[in-house]
Formats: C-alpha cells, sequence, structure tokens
C-alpha cells in the first residue's frame, strides 16, 4: 500500500545516511551499496 511504501522508502533513506556516516562516504555510494547488498539477498 502506499503508506507501507512511504515506510519503506523513508527507512531505506535513513539507512543510507546511517551507512554513508559510518564508513564515511557520501550518500549515492551508500546507497549503491544498500542496493549491491538488497539484490544480491533477492537473488
Amino acid at each position: 500500500s502506499y503508506s507501507e511504501r512511504q515506510l519503506y522508502e523513508a527507512a531505506l533513506e535513513r539507512l543510507t545516511r546511517e551507512i554513508a556516516a559510518v564508513s564515511g562516504s557520501d550518500e549515492p555510494t551508500a546507497a549503491k551499496k544498500v542496493d549491491e547488498v538488497l539484490v544480491s539477498r533477492a537473488a
């Protein structure tokens, strides 16, 4: 549903910011890492 999608996207953005902060990288790099992990787990 729409609200579930909003919740997922907000959590994904927060996770991306957290990973960027911890790893010292920028958000696009962190977003790519998150995406790679999610895709690898789905396969």
